[in-house]
């Protein structure tokens, strides 16, 4: 599935290029120190194998596995070393984990070649994601630590499946509820 779709980023490429693709990282955090080195080289041959198709992986860190942390994430690329392999940014991960913004925008922007945002509340494993502006998250500081650390790639909004599973769900309503609220933090 991740080479096909390597293949259908290159195909819907356009004027600003070829679409990254996100990834997870797999594993679980308290086997992080074993698997670290297994998942840095299979992450290099799949940013090698992107690279022929002009594609870039952007792993998504993700509370709950292996590569949770932005030190983890460091590391990782770091590691593997190689300019097809970047940072899909979703703080929200950090956030349940109890990183500030700053904590998780500052050392990791650089790095990042796109974004997933959403609202959350609690922190991890009893936490809850939710729509943006459902929540407490603070988009303003959000925002500014984006611009601060020199990104100018897209702000994109995920709704989570654990809001898609609520009864009533209404992704209409959740597009423009999220819309609303970025739109209020950015001005």
């Amino acid at each position: 599935r991740i080479r096909a779709g390597f293949d259908l980023a290159a195909d819907l490429a356009g004027p600003e290029g070829v679409p990254c693709i996100v990834l997870m990282g797999y594993g679980q955090p308290e086997n992080y120190e074993r698997d670290r080195e297994l998942l840095a080289e299979r992450f290099r041959g799949l940013a090698e194998e992107a690279k022929s198709r002009g594609v870039t992986i952007a792993l998504e860190s993700h509370v709950g596995q292996a590569i949770d942390s932005p030190d983890r994430f460091i590391w990782l690329v770091k590691r593997v070393d190689h300019p097809n392999f970047r940072l899909n940014l979703d703080s929200s991960h950090f956030d349940v984990m109890g990183y500030s913004i700053a904590e998780s925008i500052r050392p990791l922007a650089k790095y990042a070649v796109h974004t997933h945002l959403k609202d959350q509340r609690g922190r991890y494993p009893n936490h809850e994601y939710l729509t943006p502006g459902d929540g407490d998250y603070d988009y303003v500081t959000y925002l500014k630590e984006l611009d601060a650390a020199g990104y100018r790639g897209y702000v994109t909004v995920e709704i989570s499946v654990m809001v898609q599973k609520k009864p009533g769900y209404d992704p209409i309503a959740a597009a423009a509820k999220s819309y609303q609220t970025l739109t209020r933090a950015a001005v």
